[in-house]
């Protein structure tokens, strides 16, 4: 008698571990999907960055070519002048992209719904629709 008792025990035991268990692994599973997507999300970001300083240093050493190339002061003066333009141009251009970027990816990270784990797109078609999101339409109409 006393052994069926202690079976008994076990299986409540284990019936209720198991339903413990099934929410925190659920949870678990949720936290280590959303930290993949946030670090794909800031791997682009940066793979992006990367792109943006390297147009940046392209630009520098095609203006330092063509002052070098130059023996006119004022037109010296004047490649001076558009690549500091163009460097303010594409400064301003990729703090707005990145600041979308970082939004975005803020949003699709945290846009999971807790008891269905479904994926809500409201907010970001509102977002598009009001034209705050469309980052490479920013980018092409700064350069």
């Amino acid at each position: 008698m006393a052994e069926t008792d202690q079976r008994q025990d076990v299986r409540a035991g284990m019936t209720q571990a198991s339903e413990v268990a099934g929410p925190v692994l659920q949870q678990m599973e949720t936290f280590a999907r959303t930290q993949c997507e946030l670090m794909s999300g800031v791997e682009a970001i940066c793979s992006r960055w990367l792109q943006w300083q390297r147009e940046a240093i392209d630009a520098s050493a095609r203006s330092l070519a063509e002052i070098s190339k130059s023996r006119d002061l004022g037109n010296i003066l004047q490649i001076q002048q558009q690549w500091i333009a163009g460097a303010v141009r594409r400064t301003t251009s990729n703090w707005s992209e990145f600041a979308n970027d970082a939004a975005m990816l803020t949003w699709r990270v945290t846009r999971h719904d807790r008891k269905s784990d479904q994926m809500h797109d409201a907010a970001p078609r509102t977002l598009r629709e009001s034209g705050r999101v469309d980052a490479p339409t920013h980018r092409k109409a700064a350069e």
